[in-house]
């Protein structure tokens, strides 16, 4: 869908955004200003610009926030890095990252140091001492620190001490942590080497922290932060009114053109439908990403960032899978209906065939549709497997396994399965039309790959499993026909009542009313049987699919009609009776 029609102007949205802009939206309504003058010629247009640009704006923003939300808890700190790659002399290659893998389970657990919600090192140790030595270091580090920030020297005092063979960090003459020999194989290099290194990301850590307690940052990032949330709230604000815009109850019949059908207006409306789901669902996300960077400004709630980052990870990517999946199946079928749509009527063909190539069409592709549903979560479910990093090799391996079992169970489903798309293959029938399997008859409402769904005369929903449909009669296939049995008696003229009923068919096919739906020039077979009810006379009409039961009421009144100004009355069942007198015989057994 385009975002502007090639109908629109563009000095007059641009004269309507200017006008939004100085507070002149009031006086711009439906397209035209105060003096009745057209301002834009689509009413829609200026809707949809809106939508654009305020995407346009919020992607701005985000891009202009994201250097302070992309500071998470997921990724190390700029001065880890940059102390880390001058120090590290050798670059590990391939083989020997490799090796490191290979080797991965029999090193032991590590545990990441922080500060201010901010890594600062890994510590590593035997499985069960390791939650201890994590904890006394995170104590000793919180006691250093708190020192440190309430005193009004701004020098560290970092000393690396040798004891017993192992390097000791004191900081400020507090002791921090010894650096043993399994805390610099995580980083292949010696533990002296890493000690002084660490040495240097404490004191780069250490006075950045002391840095943002200070009431200057503090008021800039308090301020920085305002004007996100101020920024957010107008945004919002935006995205809330053109939610209201967009809504499909806010369409109006004159809001599409006398050329559109209700098809179209439909369609309009499921794709608005959309539209506004998508900016209630960046709403959130816009209020949640404001809300995370916020959080990242300050040193006091950075903590709590990195709790809502971690707790919210896997919700987060679990709810975009899972909205992703769904809008691409609306969105699909959407465009599936509008496809099914713009070939409803073709010129080129007759009414007939258009129809019927619509009917088709329409029954293929609401199989489709149901296949799509399948395949888009499928596909969803393999994008959830990537995005979580689990290995779906061996699950491809074990599918065939998992299929022949599957087929196994589900026996009946493959049969359902297998008659269903022969039958929309061969075109059996189709949604709307009118068919007889023997046992069932109705209307087809409903066509997929494993059911078929009917409603008979009686307004009931029949849902019947394609593997149970057998031999077919299709009533309203390319055409129908009138196969009407006219009863009179005996006594009547036959001849004169054949030509009655020819001549009321005649009529009807040339009224202006009743000739579309009669396709040729009916035919009276002649008589056709003699029955309890008198000369069975057979007449044809053939029509138009689906119009045999119409034509055929309308005939029968005007036959009747026509029959009541001729004198000629139409019969009844008939049975003669013979009563014999038997009293006779009777008194000749008595004589007897």
């Amino acid at each position: 869908m385009s975002i502007l029609r090639p109908a629109c102007e563009l000095k007059h949205i641009v004269n309507t955004v200017v006008g939004y802009v100085s507070s002149a939206y009031p006086t711009v309504k439906n397209g035209k200003i105060d003096n009745g003058k057209q301002n834009y010629k689509c009413r829609d247009c200026f809707s949809r610009l809106k939508f654009w640009l305020t995407a346009i704006i919020t992607l701005g923003l985000i891009c202009t926030t994201s250097p302070l939300i992309a500071q998470t808890a997921t990724q190390p700190t700029a001065t880890q890095s940059s102390s880390t790659s001058i120090t590290f002399k050798d670059t590990p290659s391939f083989f020997s990252y490799l090796s490191r893998l290979a080797n991965f389970a029999e090193k032991p657990p590590t545990e990441w140091i922080w500060l201010d919600g901010r890594r600062l090192f890994q510590v590593t140790a035997l499985k069960d001492y390791l939650p201890k030595r994590v904890q006394q270091i995170k104590t000793n580090l919180e006691q250093i620190s708190n020192t440190y920030f309430q005193s009004d020297r701004h020098d560290l005092q970092i000393n690396v001490v040798a004891v017993n063979g192992s390097p000791t960090i004191e900081i400020n003459g507090q002791y921090l942590l010894t650096v043993t020999k399994l805390d610099a194989e995580l980083l292949g290099i010696g533990t002296t080497t890493w000690a002084n290194q660490l040495s240097k990301v404490l004191r780069e850590a250490l006075i950045r922290a002391k840095q943002e307690r200070q009431p200057q940052f503090l008021q800039h990032q308090g301020a920085i932060s305002l004007a996100i949330m101020l920024t957010i709230t107008i945004v919002n604000w935006l995205l809330t009114k053109l939610r209201w815009r967009i809504h499909p109850s806010q369409i109006s019949n004159s809001d599409i053109s006398s050329t559109d059908t209700a098809t179209k207006k439909q369609y309009q409306k499921k794709f608005q439908e959309i539209e506004e789901r998508l900016l209630f669902y960046f709403q959130i996300t816009l209020w949640l990403g404001g809300i995370i960077g916020c959080l990242n400004l300050f040193p006091y709630t950075r903590p709590l960032q990195v709790w809502l980052l971690s707790g919210l990870k896997i919700p987060l990517k679990v709810g975009l899978i899972i909205l992703g999946t769904y809008l691409t199946i609306r969105l699909s079928h959407t465009l599936i209906d509008r496809f099914v749509s713009s070939i409803k009527v073709n010129p080129l063909l007759s009414p007939v065939t258009s129809e019927r190539s619509h009917l088709r069409v329409a029954t293929i592709f609401s199989a489709i549709q149901g296949v799509t549903i399948v395949a888009w979560i499928i596909i969803g479910l393999f994008v959830g497997l990537i995005i979580f990093g689990v290995d779906f090799t061996p699950l491809i391996a074990g599918a065939g396994l998992l299929g022949v079992a599957l087929s196994l169970a589900s026996q009946n489903l493959l049969k359902d399965t297998i008659n269903g798309f022969l039958i929309v293959l061969e075109d059996q029938y189709g949604i709307g039309d009118v068919i007889d399997t023997g046992i069932w008859s109705g209307e087809v409402e409903g066509l997929n790959l494993r059911i078929t769904q009917l409603r008979n005369s009686e307004g009931k929903l029949i849902t019947i499993p394609n593997s149970q449909i057998g031999a077919v009669a299709n009533l309203t296939k390319s055409w129908s026909r009138v196969d009407l049995n006219v009863p009179i008696d005996y006594e009547t003229d036959t001849l004169t009542a054949i030509k009655i009923i020819e001549t009321t068919a005649v009529e009807m096919s040339r009224d202006p009313q009743w000739r579309w739906q009669i396709i040729d020039a009916p035919r009276v077979m002649g008589v056709d049987d003699f029955s309890d009810r008198g000369l069975i006379i057979k007449i044809w009409i053939k029509t138009q699919p689906a119009k045999q039961w119409m034509v055929a009421r309308e005939f029968r009144l005007r036959l009747k009609l026509a029959f009541d100004r001729a004198g000629i009355s139409i019969s009844v069942p008939q049975q003669n009776i013979a009563v014999r007198d038997r009293s006779k015989y009777f008194l000749d057994n008595k004589k007897t």
